[in-house]
């Protein structure tokens, strides 16, 4: 299913799995078999991916992350400025209510931190400069500042320490270990 190294796999349950490579192409597929179900592709070259509550979290090496409905045939969800250095590692963990916890590694050493939930907007689909439609559905809720024309965010809640990039990341509610 890609043309470039997979970066991520995920079962995402009894019937499909999902990987995501560096070519940016996300393939959700049929476990018995291997058939091709659904198919996303990031904006950049893509690093690291996560699965959380039907959403994927793609880090990307410009720096940003995507996330993707999966539920909503694939479309971009939002996409925010995680850093300005490429995303390493990533992890997601699910919250109380709809909120997700991400958690983002990234090549300059540091980790940042957001919490996103899923919300029905009557603004419908956003439009960026590039004209690629942006699917409203999940906002940034915490630490955040979220530019309304773009729908990207500056940053989240920095932790820092590492003297290299982040290559590894977990996380639960309450921890972060990397």
């Amino acid at each position: 299913h890609h043309s470039n190294r997979v970066v991520a796999a995920e079962i995402l349950d009894h019937r499909w799995g999902l990987t995501a490579s560096r070519d940016g192409k996300i393939a959700i597929f049929e476990l018995e078999g291997g058939a091709l179900v659904q198919e996303m592709w990031a904006s950049d070259t893509l690093l690291a991916a996560s699965v959380c509550k039907g959403y994927v979290f793609a880090g990307l090496m410009g720096g940003p992350v995507e996330a993707f409905s999966i539920r909503n045939g694939g479309r971009s969800a939002f996409r925010y400025i995680a850093q300005r250095t490429p995303v390493r590692s990533m992890c997601t963990f699910p919250l109380a209510g709809n909120n997700i916890r991400v958690v983002v590694g990234g090549q300059d050493g540091a980790l940042r931190q957001f919490q996103v939930r899923p919300v029905m907007s009557t603004e419908g689909v956003w439009k960026v400069p590039s004209d690629r439609s942006f699917d409203d559905r999940l906002i940034l809720v915490c630490n955040t500042h979220v530019d309304q024309d773009t729908r990207e965010v500056d940053q989240g809640f920095v932790l820092k320490g590492h003297k290299a990039p982040v290559v590894a990341v977990a996380c639960d509610e309450d921890k972060v270990v990397s």
